[in-house]
């Protein structure tokens, strides 16, 4: 009889505690009635939907769920002191601390559980509602009716709590109570979770680590209190393979990789209202030593005490040595990192050069070394160029710039009337473009520092659109000496290069000398006297051009007269004879023999040949 009255109270105090705590659920209603708009629920109100469901069958209905799998911690604790000890916030605290330590983790293992759609909770709001001797469809529901706004918030309370306390006593609370607790979740928080995780974050110390080396992974968060770690191979189409899960509590976790390659990382925090991803993290697994070492500045010139940062990257580098040396080599500065940059300053103006050292388990490697100035005066020896000055319609064109101690330039272009056409910034050193319009164009820049800035000088070129005309090659005279140097001027208009031929004409014409050149001149000798000729071709992208032929003559050096290319005294024999009549000379010879260039062979250029043989 005391077993009876004892198996009598215990259910009567699980009924009593059952109608305790859904009124405390249901005084946490909303004021007014929500909108059917509230019916969509978002990822997180799914968790806690499911969440609900879970606790509320064992708090509610003590420990006769306990098959669900989530023991009966919450209901026995709720129950252990009776009917009245308990508060309507005590109990809601209980609730909630069996959601993060029980629940929620169990839910997150399984992810086919995360995945609802609103066709699926149209499905799961469709269960029968319970009521004593007969069913409805769950539309006439109470908390439905509320959440439609045709049923007030204390005749739901009241409707709801009835239904509890009656399936409470009876034991039906496998297919009511459940589902109602479904419902319950949605209409106590308004589909609204008023306060979960701000934010996660997941870190390491660095971002490459040799295969087998333990990798901590650091967690953190604001107002989470556990942890779901994923990690993920980062595969080389672009996708990615799960490859490790780790829920905990702790604000570390720490692991070792045995397979090269590239991985990802990110967690999952939350608490009882809710959850926050972390942004994802990558980092490499290597099994040799770095390569592809580099190390680098935004610029090249800088200023005195102006802050600089060297950025350094390798495939497979765990850490940086960086040197910085002196215009003579000596060292001034090594740093050694984990990270990939080194932000500092010069105090002495002069030119410096850098390069690192990169290094893992397996071995170490060089970059290039780079080279920079620290200047502390205004720019010079400021100048712009161009590959060469006549281009194509809509060909791109590079233009080059260069100074001393310039940190960045402004590039100007004007057209042949003075009108500025194109203005460019850029701390590079060129700045390619191409013209649209055929014309005669100009450009000049201006470099500047911290000090002060200068300008280049202007520099002609010409934009066209048709091949070119009016080839002409150019000498100064008709006649050169042998050694002397000749200058063959070539112009053209529109013409992009030019090929130059020269050729004997001594018994026929024969090539003698082809040189192509961008520029407008070409300078040569000869070394044996003759008659020659000389034209060139000038083209560009739209067709090309011949000059006509000019002729000049390569004489002997002065009082060669035998052009064996030496002065001898058989030259002098020579020329001595010619005077006293015993023999005459070639036309060549005679012009060779006017040393003096008056126009006459006489006596006086006798002497200077013999002048010219001593010495």
């Amino acid at each position: 009889m005391k077993t009876c009255r004892r198996k009598w109270l215990a259910r009567w105090l699980a009924a009593c505690i059952a109608v305790v705590l859904g009124m405390g659920m249901c005084a946490g209603l909303p004021v007014s009635a929500a909108t059917s708009a509230e019916l969509t629920i978002s990822q997180n109100g799914i968790d806690f939907i499911k969440a609900r469901e879970g606790f509320s069958a064992k708090c509610y209905y003590d420990g006769a769920q306990s098959s669900i799998g989530y023991g009966t911690k919450c209901g026995t604790k709720a129950h252990a002191s009776g009917l009245h000890s308990i508060t309507k916030a005590a109990a809601e605290v209980a609730m909630r601390q069996e959601i993060v330590s029980s629940y929620i983790p169990n839910v997150r293992r399984q992810t086919s559980g995360l995945q609802m759609n609103q066709n699926q909770f149209d499905a799961l709001v469709s269960f029968t509602y319970n009521t004593g001797g007969g069913t409805s469809m769950i539309k006439n529901s109470p908390l439905v009716k509320y959440l439609r706004g045709e049923m007030s918030q204390a005749a739901a309370a009241s409707a709801f709590e009835s239904y509890v306390v009656t399936n409470s006593a009876t034991g039906k609370v496998d297919s009511g109570l459940k589902n109602r607790r479904r419902l319950e979740a949605k209409l106590f928080f308004s589909g609204v979770n008023p306060n979960p995780p701000k934010w996660a974050k997941v870190t390491l110390d660095h971002y490459a680590w040799m295969a087998g080396e333990t990798l901590t992974f650091n967690l953190s968060s604001e107002g989470g209190v556990a942890y779901t770690v994923g990690i993920d191979t980062e595969n080389a189409d672009g996708g990615r393979t799960r490859i490790d899960t780790h829920d905990t509590r702790d604000t570390s976790y720490s692991r070792s990789f045995n397979n090269p390659g590239k991985y990802s990382c990110y967690i999952t925090t939350y608490n009882e209202y809710g959850l926050a991803d972390s942004e994802r993290i990558y980092f490499e697994v290597y099994d040799k030593k770095p390569e592809n070492v580099s190390v680098s500045l935004d610029h090249y010139g800088w200023m005195l005490n102006e802050n600089m940062t060297f950025t350094c990257s390798s495939v497979h580098g765990y850490a940086y040595t960086i040197g910085i040396d002196d215009a003579n080599g000596n060292r001034i500065d090594t740093y050694d990192t984990t990270g990939n940059t080194y932000t500092r300053s010069f105090s002495t103006p002069g030119k410096y050069s850098c390069y690192i050292t990169t290094y893992n388990g397996y071995g170490y490697a060089d970059s290039e070394r780079i080279y920079f100035e620290v200047y502390d005066k205004k720019p010079e020896n400021v100048s712009v160029s161009l590959d060469h000055y006549g281009w194509m319609l809509n060909e791109n064109m590079t233009f080059t710039c260069s100074s001393v101690h310039g940190y960045a330039y402004t590039i100007g272009i004007d057209d042949a009337n003075g009108n500025r056409i194109d203005t460019y910034d850029t701390t590079g050193n060129t700045y390619t473009r191409s013209f649209s319009t055929p014309g005669k164009y100009s450009c000049y820049i201006t470099t500047y520092n911290g000090y002060g800035y200068a300008d280049s000088e202007r520099i002609y070129f010409e934009v066209y659109d048709g091949k070119p005309t009016n080839a002409k090659v150019e000498l100064d005279k008709d006649s050169y000496y042998v050694g002397e140097e000749l200058v063959f001027r070539c112009s053209s208009e529109h013409g992009y290069v030019y090929t130059i031929g020269i050729d004997s004409e001594d018994g026929g014409r024969t090539r003698i000398d082809t040189y192509d050149t961008k520029e407008s001149s070409y300078t040569r000798s000869f070394s044996k006297p003759g008659k020659y000729s000389c034209y060139i071709t000038t083209y560009n992208g739209y067709g090309l051009a011949d000059s006509e032929r000019i002729y000049f003559t390569i004489l002997p050096s002065p009082g060669d007269l035998n052009f064996d290319n030496t002065l001898t005294t058989a030259d002098a024999v020579l020329l001595q004879r010619y005077l006293l009549q015993e023999r005459t000379l070639t036309q060549s010879q005679w012009q060779t023999a006017d040393l003096n260039a008056d126009g006459t062979v006489n006596g006086f250029d006798l002497a200077l040949l013999r002048q010219k043989l001593v010495g």
